[in-house]
């Protein structure tokens, strides 16, 4: 007649279970996460699709980076003679380092992502408006590489702790009334 309950709970409990584990993309859970947040994230396939794709793109802009470095006709056409190779070393590291931080999200590092993220404006972002008003023309490397910045510090800030939770105090501490 009626549905019965197994052991484990209410008869909606299971598909409470299947509908938390298919989500739609448009879930507040996907947007905000769902973890404790003041505990890294481990570097596993379970992380939000944004931060994987920004770990991704920042492996790409080290493997560019690495490709000019050690590619001298490459380097050529994507870059000016006069970039320094020191440059290119530093880019490596750095978005090696921040494609891996991507997945873990430490607490930190949105201030160091924010560094990062005025450091593209002051490059890219510069070239950016120094080309589209000289010469009227977009420079797409720099278009992507400021707008994909600037979304990883959007995700980085959705995804920040919110509060501190106060350590409760001990049985042993007068309370004071």
């Amino acid at each position: 007649m009626g549905r019965e309950h197994s052991p484990s709970g209410p008869p909606d409990a299971h598909y409470a279970t299947i509908w938390t584990t298919f989500r739609s993309p448009f879930s507040p859970s996907l947007l905000t996460g769902s973890y404790d947040r003041m505990t890294p994230m481990p570097a596993t396939a379970t992380q939000p699709f944004r931060f994987r794709l920004m770990a991704a793109s920042f492996a790409a802009a080290a493997l560019y980076h690495l490709t000019a470095l050690t590619i001298p006709a490459f380097a050529r056409v994507s870059y000016s003679p006069t970039y320094p190779v020191w440059r290119h070393l530093t880019f490596i590291l750095v978005d090696g380092s921040a494609a891996y931080f991507m997945l873990r999200r430490l607490p930190w590092f949105i201030w160091a992502y924010l560094v990062l993220t005025i450091q593209v404006l002051q490059g890219h972002g510069l070239r950016l408006w120094q080309v589209w008003f000289g010469q009227h023309r977009i420079q797409w490397i720099d278009l992507i590489t400021v707008l994909g910045t600037l979304l990883g510090l959007l995700f980085l800030y959705w995804d920040r702790p919110t509060s501190v939770t106060p350590a409760t105090p001990s049985s042993s501490a007068p309370s004071i009334p």
